[in-house]
């Protein structure tokens, strides 16, 4: 019983326990002991088939789960640092856009179609058709606009009814007429009443466009039709429907002949079958086509390696305000109206790829904060050991044991600017640079000369209060040594001094007395001018007086920075009203753009999904109609040999005799 998703299992009591027993031979041969261990054998049996259905339940939601979170990260570019991420495309390889909802729904829908796919080659068809029906549920969400331009909901409704043939299951495969006709009307709206639309996209393939890899499905889907027709007791459809099958199967099987001749000519058995079946059985097409699919094969994936510098290019130059990557195509517009590389990047950075970047950068004034906002961020230091590391390796020539400067700080700075701070691209540019890379390095690198100069006059100044300091701290400790013999040598003076003393006469040091009084009188007199005559400069610094002799305030001049016209300053204040507001829009912190950590969704994703997905453009020329032949010659053989006024009963198990055969 299933009651809140909880599996309750009820197993019937027996009527009789079994009980301890102190001799083995009795208890063995007990009835009640026999009937204690068939039931434990019964109950071990049910225990383990419920956890067997409760782990493929278990895997089959995990599976679902995956595919959601998959179709969760979008293919336009925002989850391109994902570890895995689902792109949507066409036969011709571009990529298709679709609103989100719809997008999400439909990728879902074509992942658990796989997944069935999958299951059905491994002969679970069990599980694969309980996938292929969440699969169409899925495809239930897509708007009915999108599902007409693709065969895939057409070609799910058809395996699921194949894999009923395939499990054997009769009520199933006898109920399923609406399937088929889910399926028939589904490949008729993707490929033409006549598959007018295939020939268009294959190209008229060869034999005057008669060959169409996709016949393969209609072998299926006529062969099922067939076994339908039979179970209503139409025998004339039925045999209609098998006609077309084998019409069908005829087009698309090759010679065995001509597939030697092409192997025999260094072609790979698969490059063979393909190319014949492609053309129709003509060798001499088929050698074009081989040749034809190679250079495809070639142009694809220098595509690809474009792809991925693209990205790779994406990454470098940073997230946007809202977190997405730069719009490469704008880029190149604005670079065609002569905006330099770096300024166009953090236009779009700032403007989140909108068309106000242009106005951002045709403005000269705009476009002036914007390059001094840019360059801001790299005027400091926290690159400072991968411009070390760059001086190290250019800079390594000997001469008289001096190290010679090959290039300044100021370009290697330039060099890692243009090169987002990529040590291996900058060493490259700066050993080996293009006419271009000469240009942009010398244009960059008149931002950075006077940030480098100022930067080396700081440090030379730093050097040079470190070295006032000790030479400070040399002549402090002097002094002290200095004052320390003094102090003792005026005691040693004192001393004497104090002992001279002791020997005068009374008379003599009175007369020493009365001078000493004089010479303090004189003192006192001095410093008394001295005093005034301070006061009197002090006031005059305190407090100024106009002609009258009245006290007045001092006047406090606020100091000013001079304009500079270069950065758009003028004299008129309050008139940059629009480089304000730019600079007031402008964005100094962007998000950084890193791979995602490996985490749970990608384990899941890898466990149950990673092997369902090909990127083999051609897979649909292998085809492998094994089971459709041997359906076919059963469901001939059994058509032929049946009595005209037989009942549908006998009809049906006559099938299905021969078909367990």
């Amino acid at each position: 019983l299933k009651a809140n998703d909880k599996i309750i299992v009820m197993n019937k009591k027996s009527s009789k326990k079994a009980t301890p027993s102190d001799h083995p031979s009795v208890s063995t041969s007990s009835p009640s002991a026999t009937a204690t261990t068939t039931t434990t054998t019964t109950n071990n049996h049910n225990s383990m088939s419920i956890d067997a259905t409760l782990q493929r339940r278990k895997n089959i939601e995990e599976i679902k789960a995956a595919a959601e979170k998959l179709a969760l990260r979008d293919n336009d570019g925002y989850d391109w640092n994902a570890n895995y991420y689902i792109e949507l495309t066409n036969q011709r390889g571009q990529v298709i856009h679709l609103p989100s909802e719809q997008r999400q729904a439909l990728t879902v829908g074509l992942t658990l179609h796989a997944k069935g796919q999958t299951f059905m080659q491994q002969q679970n068809y069990t599980d694969a058709i309980y996938i292929m029906h969440l699969a169409f549920e899925s495809f239930g969400r897509v708007s009915q606009e999108f599902l007409h331009m693709i065969d895939n909901y057409g070609l799910l409704a058809l395996d699921i009814v194949w894999c009923y043939y395939l499990a054997q299951d009769e009520s199933s495969l006898s109920n399923a007429g609406q399937w088929l006709q889910i399926a028939e009307y589904g490949l008729k709206r993707a490929h033409g009443e006549h598959l007018e639309r295939l020939r268009q996209i294959r190209g008229g393939g060869g034999s005057g466009g008669d060959f169409i890899p996709e016949l393969s499905l209609y072998v299926r889907l006529n062969i099922l039709r067939a076994l339908q027709s039979f179970y209503n007791n139409d025998l004339n459809v039925a045999h209609t429907h098998l006609m077309r099958a084998e019409m069908d199967l005829r087009k698309i099987q090759i010679s065995d002949v001509d597939l030697v001749r092409l192997e025999s000519m260094g072609f790979t058995h698969q490059e063979s079958s393909r190319a014949l079946r492609f053309c129709a059985g003509d060798l001499e097409r088929a050698i074009t086509h081989i040749y034809q699919k190679r250079e495809e094969r070639e142009e694809k994936l220098r595509r690809e390696r474009e792809r991925a510098m693209e990205r790779r290019k994406q990454r470098q130059y940073g997230a946007t305000k809202s977190g997405k990557f730069v719009d490469l195509k704008l880029l190149q517009q604005l670079q065609e109206f002569g905006v330099e590389h770096e300024i166009a990047v953090e236009a779009l950075r700032q403007t989140d790829n909108s068309q106000e970047a242009l106005n951002l950068c045709t403005d000269p004034m705009r476009k002036e904060v914007l390059a001094a906002t840019l360059f801001a961020r790299c005027m400091n230091d926290s690159r400072l050991y991968e411009i070390e590391q760059v001086m190290e390796v250019l800079n390594g020539d000997m001469v008289g044991g001096d190290a010679v400067a090959v290039v300044s700080e100021a370009r290697v700075r330039a060099a890692l600017f243009l090169a987002y701070n990529d040590v291996e691209e900058a060493v490259s540019m700066l050993s080996a640079p293009s006419v271009l890379q000469v240009l942009d390095l010398d244009r960059v690198e008149l931002r950075f000369v006077e940030y480098v100069q100022r930067r080396q006059e700081r440090l030379l100044r730093q050097a040079l209060e470190r070295q006032k300091q000790l030479q400070q701290q040399q002549q402090e400790q002097e002094q002290e040594q200095a004052q320390q013999q003094q102090q003792q040598n005026e005691q040693n003076e004192q001393s004497e001094a104090d002992d001279a003393v002791m020997a005068d006469e009374n008379g003599g040091n009175a007369d020493v007395a009365a001078d000493n009084e004089d010479e303090d009188a004189n003192d006192v007199d001095d410093d008394a001018v001295e005093d005034q005559a301070v006061d009197a400069d002090a006031d005059d610094d305190d407090m100024k007086t106009d002609d009258a002799g009245n006290i007045v305030a001092p006047q406090q001049i606020e100091a000013k920075a001079m304009p500079n016209p270069d950065l758009g300053d003028t004299q008129n204040d309050g008139s940059d009203n629009d480089a304000d507001a730019a600079m007031n829009n402008l964005v100094d912190d962007f998000q950084p753009i890193s791979r995602h950590a490996h985490n749970e969704d990608d384990s899941k994703i890898e466990q149950h999904l990673l092997e369902d997905f090909d990127d083999d453009d051609e897979k649909y020329l292998d085809i492998d109609l094994t089971a459709e032949t041997d359906a076919l010659q059963n469901i001939k053989v059994l058509l032929n040999s049946l009595d005209a006024n037989a009942s549908a009963q006998d009809n049906q198990q006559t099938f299905l005799s021969l078909f367990k055969k």
